[in-house]
């Protein structure tokens, strides 16, 4: 669906999912809504030089047996807790009020379903979102 807009701004999508995780417990509406204001926030990122063609990775991953992470960034230089997050509460501004919103409210859908939301900024360029949601069930202790 956001076919047009990723070749409008030069940008590939890429999935690096681990297919062996269970399902995560929530309202697929509303992941898919906070997955897709992300994505547009990513879409949105200034890019340093003019031509510059990237991508955006989704990436997927197990944490404790019991969640999973879901990265999504335009960035490769960032991936470390210590660089994440937890985005703040909501300060409305004129400038930018629809960010700070709507991340306020992607914010609240993820903790909503027992999950949280980190961001960063990258050191040189690019954003980093992290999304920890519970899986519907444990993983056993070999995986």
């Amino acid at each position: 669906s956001m076919d047009r807009e990723l070749a409008a701004r030069k940008l590939s999508l890429q999935f690096d999912l681990d297919e062996s995780l269970p399902a995560v417990l929530g309202d697929r509406t509303q992941i898919h809504r906070v997955l897709s204001y992300l994505m547009a926030k990513l879409f949105q990122s200034p890019r340093p030089e003019q031509g510059y063609s990237g991508r955006i990775l989704l990436r997927t991953a197990a944490s404790e047996a019991r969640y999973l992470i879901l990265h999504l960034s335009d960035s490769e230089d960032i991936d470390t807790d210590e660089e994440m997050e937890q985005l703040l509460e909501p300060v409305f501004d004129a400038k930018d009020g629809d960010t700070a919103l709507g991340l306020s409210l992607c914010k609240t859908i993820i903790e909503d379903h027992a999950g949280y939301l980190f961001a960063s900024q990258g050191t040189t360029r690019g954003t980093m979102f992290r999304l920890k949601l519970p899986l519907s069930q444990p993983l056993s202790e070999e995986a």
